[in-house]
């Protein structure tokens, strides 16, 4: 495996094992998955409200209804090794429903959007210190998605601050085999990367002597595709992935092809190539 490509694992959400049949199976799109929850402000000012839409895949559901729940709650300490659970912790808010958006053939894409409702800054803040305030207090959105004998949970944290300038969802604005738009199924194995439509983020934190510092972001793009082999799972967003397609398309269906690009501080942007 390629070492460079490891290195990026430590910055993603979800952890796995670096054997290519697990490879394969988190880039595969046949069941039910959550590929990702995008909120429209990655970071948010305490009492703002703040609307998430999941990007669902249920490309074999053949549209059945997807039932879902949620909590919001404070963050346990995911970065500290604690489970991304609200269990015991103090719920902001909690719903359930019905998943709505996904259309035939191919059932995949954003559904519903939940919109949640941030507590003020006394609430928020409570006990957290200046530094804290403005590196931004966490608080976790969990979601269970549920249809027929499939179950599976995800989650984000959303990030309350003091910042004035605060993070922007990255964009993706086509995908790229060899400088040209790919926008049928290839023959053979073609080489793809993104061609984002933003540029990372310089961004400011402050250490805990309260100097504030400036970073720029690196953006990680993750691929799920129905069909056929990706060769990464994840690239930096100015390195070409591989992809060697299905001969042909699935019951008359397209194939569908996913680049979602996250910058490790909440902001998420993607984009759904139907083949």
């Amino acid at each position: 495996m390629n070492f460079r490509f490891m290195s990026l694992l430590p910055l993603a959400f979800q952890l796995m094992s670096c054997s290519n049949d697990n490879f394969l199976k988190s880039s595969n799109l046949i069941g039910l998955r959550i590929i990702g929850i995008i909120a429209d402000q990655p970071e948010v000012s305490p009492g703002a409200t703040v609307t998430l839409t999941p990007i669902v895949s249920d490309y074999n559901g053949g549209g059945r209804a997807i039932s879902y729940q949620y909590q919001l709650c404070g963050d346990p300490g995911i970065s500290y090794g604690a489970a991304p659970s609200c269990t015991g912790q103090t719920i902001v808010s909690s719903s359930s429903g019905t998943l709505a958006g996904l259309s035939a053939p191919n059932y995949v894409g954003p559904t519903s959007a939940i919109s949640l409702s941030l507590p003020d800054a006394a609430t928020v803040f409570a006990n957290r210190s200046s530094i804290d305030q403005f590196n931004g207090v966490d608080l976790l959105f969990v979601m269970t998605v549920s249809a027929g004998k499939e179950s599976l949970t995800a989650f984000r944290r959303i990030s309350v601050t003091t910042k004035t300038v605060v993070n922007q969802n990255p964009v993706i604005a086509d995908i790229l085999s060899v400088g040209v738009s790919v926008t049928t199924l290839p023959a053979t194995k073609v080489s793809i990367s993104p061609s984002l439509a933003s540029q990372p983020e310089v961004f400011e934190t402050m250490s805990i002597d309260g100097v504030v510092k400036s970073q720029t972001e690196t953006l990680i793009v993750s691929w799920y595709s129905t069909g056929g082999i990706l060769k990464y799972v994840r690239t930096l967003s100015d390195s070409a992935n591989e992809w060697d397609p299905p001969t042909a398309q699935t019951d008359g269906r397209s194939q569908v092809l996913i680049a979602i690009v996250r910058d490790a501080r909440g902001g998420l942007g993607y984009l759904i190539r139907e083949l």
